[in-house]
């Protein structure tokens, strides 16, 4: 398949290459293979719930029961689809009962059991923060019973996350954050966080089945910052109030692979007993990767309204480079509004001033200027007040302002599984696809796989 990309003007994004992996060609697998649970509502105040699948010039949805019905594109006031293996996945799926619960995680991040502790979950907050269920017997001896969520940590490199409540209240219930080995029993790991009764401990098994080293550290109430970090073949806990002054709690040297699983952890210190922990930002980090947040990748606004959630590899004042799936692809700064490296709560949305151009840390604080460069997660800024200064993506820079919205009429909505909105003046169904004409954008074909939501903006929504 030949991908064109018209390169002419630095305002028109080569964005055709962001779906690569999402367009569909010719031969693809059948309609009923391509089908997957959702809804569809029509401007006539129908809602056809069942397997949906794309046809040309709308969708065709199977019912539990009766014949197919074709919903044409323009009586189509909403699409929606659930998420792979979500609660709301209906006939085509196994009963609730039959499935564990499925944690609402972004792309690289799974939940896990270990040990003997029953299942556990994650779930998504309305204000964005993150929480985690789970049980088990704790993290003591040579072998855990704990409930995580994680994603690979290559080789040197750190995870950090805020820690907002936990109500364990057995001495061996625990709430933080781990680096460990792998998904063993008894894996080497390192561990920090909140412990009843004791405030902030440090613990890590140096080696596989080897016993757990145990260091009561700081008494300290939650909220809190967590941060715990490798470097070579050692690993070094930190706890913040602020997110900003950083003080040490311990170092250890830890026996942890190529393949590290980082993340959120929770353990109840019972066989049966589930407890639950709120986290907010948590984010993993490693040298030479672009910046991985728990709640999604960074999202980036454009001028036009759209919204693209994607890593960013590099930058400079001119052009960003994705990565991740996206890799290769370059968005003219010229047509960004903004970049969120946190999820962006009400209390930081007032802090924002559409008109000045610059960086709202997490503290609060304004830092007036333009970016500069983006590298191993590190944003770089010109302020002619301070220069050129260095700021961590998500644990120190929240926002970059760059520009206000100026949304562009847009008659649809289209929400992809990874976060993103597109807004489109123009639809076009095919077959197990959907071809999007988006303001800057272009004209995008997106796989119907990659699709949550399409609806009809106006004053029928």
């Amino acid at each position: 398949m030949e991908l064109r990309t018209d390169l002419s003007a630095l305002r028109r994004i080569p964005i055709f290459l962001l779906f690569a992996l999402a367009i569909v060609g010719g031969g693809g697998p059948s309609l009923a293979a391509a089908a997957r649970p959702g809804t569809a509502r029509t401007s006539g105040g129908q809602t056809h719930q069942g397997n949906v699948a794309l046809v040309p010039d709308g969708v065709q949805v199977q019912p539990a029961a009766g014949d197919p019905v074709t919903v044409p594109l323009d009586q189509l006031l909403e699409l929606s689809f659930a998420g792979p293996g979500s609660a709301d996945s209906n006939e085509s799926l196994p009963a609730a009962a039959e499935r564990p619960p499925a944690p609402k995680l972004a792309s690289g991040w799974a939940g896990a059991s270990i040990g003997t502790a029953p299942a556990g979950k994650v779930s998504e907050e309305p204000d964005g923060a993150w929480r985690i269920t789970g049980g088990g017997r704790g993290m003591q001896g040579n072998a855990d019973a704990c409930y995580v969520a994680q994603r690979p940590l290559e080789l040197s490199g750190q995870v950090v996350a805020k820690l907002e409540s936990f109500d364990g209240t057995s001495p061996e219930s625990l709430a933080g954050l781990i680096l460990r080995d792998n998904l063993g029993e008894a894996a080497a790991y390192a561990f920090v966080g909140h412990r009843p009764g004791s405030g902030i401990v440090f613990l890590y098994r140096q080696i596989a089945s080897g016993m757990t080293m145990r260091f009561t550290n700081v008494t300290q109430t939650l909220p809190v910052w967590l941060r715990l970090g490798r470097v070579g073949g050692a690993v070094v806990a930190e706890v913040s109030g602020d997110g900003l002054q950083w003080d040490g709690l311990g170092r250890g040297n830890v026996n942890l692979g190529q393949n590290v699983r980082a993340g959120m952890v929770v353990t109840s210190g019972s066989e049966t007993g589930l407890v639950s922990a709120v986290f907010r930002s948590p984010t993993v980090g490693a040298k030479g990767l672009g910046y991985i947040p728990a709640s999604g990748f960074p999202r980036l606004h454009f001028r036009g309204g759209s919204v693209l959630v994607s890593p960013i590899e590099s930058a400079d004042e001119s052009v960003i480079r994705l990565g991740g799936a996206m890799r290769g692809a370059l968005v003219s700064v010229l047509n960004l509004a903004r970049i969120d490296f946190v999820p962006v709560s009400p209390d930081l949305e007032q802090r924002l001033d559409v008109l000045r151009p610059g960086l709202l840390l997490l503290d609060g604080d304004f830092l007036d200027g333009s970016m500069r460069g983006f590298s191993t997660n590190t944003l770089t800024m010109s302020s002619l007040l301070f220069g050129f200064r260095k700021f961590a993506a998500g644990s120190e820079a929240g926002v970059l302002q760059i520009a206000a919205v100026e949304a562009e009429d847009a008659p649809f909505r289209v929400v992809l599984q990874n976060g993103s909105e597109l807004r489109a003046r123009r639809l076009e169904f095919g077959k197990e696809s959907l071809r999007v004409e988006s303001p800057l954008l272009g004209m995008l074909q997106i796989g119907a796989e990659h699709l949550k939501q399409v609806r009809r903006s106006g004053p029928d929504r």
